[in-house]
């Protein structure tokens, strides 16, 4: 067995995604490669350096723009730890990582050092291959689909059993609900209409910093599964509105989050199960759908926004990719989000049958890929 010192965000973390992340893969190289953890949001134990020939960094977006990427050159690669691991020689690799965005120097400049160091990068879209090639040209990364896409194959008999309902899951940037700003929130006409073809809208939080707010909450349930959680934010929610934020301050919020992370990242793939379409604007809260063969369409970041052809082709990724405005503006923003969601739901109740059928066969296409790359990952290391 292969070991390695793994750079990830772990099992605490706030953002439920690299929560899941983390669970696949230490599931997927169980057996084969030994993981020896560290944490990005604590400073690395520097012991650990020279005790395995191999450092693995990722998955998550952690390279670069993000807060992830604060931590990971803050707290495991700076100046002082790469002269360290250059001096045991330690073979550098990413694995399901990327940039979505131009750094700022200094953090260009520790990325740059990472890159070059790189044996093997593997990256989750082909923006991601442009920012690195970017930021480092002599760098080799290439594509391989998210870990996140095989919940089914990775967790196999810890795997929930397919169930459809009629729930429609949404997963929405919180700036986009804001009912105090507006008499009637336009996303109400996308709610209605749901609810006229039979179907139940729901709300996933994937990052609550980012996707929940407490007119949210009040039109919407959250996935049964995170019931625990739906009571923590309303009580965030009511605190604030009532007491004003000292009494509740967000680094308490961030703490019961990473421990409600943490407690419960084994139950997590079950919150993709029991759905008939979806909606995300988080990677996360879009991709694991795929896993039950559920239509799901990414309503997230323009950066993003060329994954769902990386994934499924010029054709078919139409279908996955819900053009709206990246953040509303104003109420005419709102009712363009809304149309778009309609025409889009109303296009997957039309050819449910067909899409469910062509993602089946798609996902095999992209798991063996996944696999490819998983051993050449494994082949890379000492």
């Amino acid at each position: 067995m292969k070991s390695a010192i793994w750079a990830t965000p772990g099992p605490r973390y706030a953002n439920f995604g690299d929560v899941l992340q983390y669970l696949l893969i230490e599931r997927y190289f169980k057996g084969k490669i030994k993981f020896e953890l560290a944490e990005i949001g604590r400073p690395i134990n520097t012991e650990l350096i020279g005790q395995s020939k191999n450092l693995v960094v990722g998955p998550g977006g952690i390279l670069v723009g993000t807060q992830g990427a604060k931590a990971l050159y803050r707290n495991i690669l700076n100046d002082k730890t790469l002269a360290k691991f250059d001096k045991y020689g330690t073979k550098f690799h990413i694995w399901s990582s990327g940039v979505l965005r131009v750094p700022e120097e200094n953090e260009r400049r520790l990325a740059n050092e990472l890159f070059s160091r790189c044996t093997y990068i593997a990256t989750r879209a082909n923006i991601e291959i442009d920012f690195i090639k970017s930021i480092t040209p002599e760098a080799e990364p290439v594509f391989s689909p998210c870990s996140t896409m095989f919940l089914d194959k990775i967790l196999k008999e810890d795997m929930p059993e397919s169930m459809k309902s009629d729930n429609v899951v949404l997963n929405l940037n919180k700036d986009n609900f804001r009912e105090g700003l507006y008499l009637r929130s336009p996303i109400h006409r996308f709610i209605e209409y749901a609810n006229s073809e039979g179907l139940k809208c729901v709300l996933m939080a994937n990052s609550v910093h980012q996707d929940t707010n407490m007119d949210m909450l009040k039109t919407f349930n959250l996935l049964r599964s995170d019931h625990r959680l739906e009571d923590l934010l309303i009580d965030y929610y009511n605190t604030i509105e009532t007491q004003g934020h000292d009494a509740y301050p967000p680094g308490k919020l961030s703490a019961e989050v990473r421990e409600y992370a943490f407690r419960n990242a084994k139950t997590f793939p079950r919150r993709y199960n029991k759905t008939r379409f979806a909606f995300g604007k988080r990677l996360h809260a879009w991709l694991p759908f795929f896993s039950y063969n559920t239509p799901a369409a990414f309503i997230g970041t323009k950066a993003r926004r060329g994954m769902p052809k990386d994934y499924f082709g010029e054709e078919l990724g139409e279908a996955f990719l819900c053009e709206v405005p990246e953040r509303a503006r104003n109420i005419g923003d709102l009712h363009r989000i809304s149309e778009a969601m309609i025409n889009k739901l109303r296009y997957y109740i039309k050819y449910e049958d067909r899409l469910v059928a062509k993602i089946a066969e798609r996902r095999e296409e992209l798991w063996e890929l996944f696999e490819k790359r998983a051993a050449e990952l494994y082949e890379s290391m000492d």
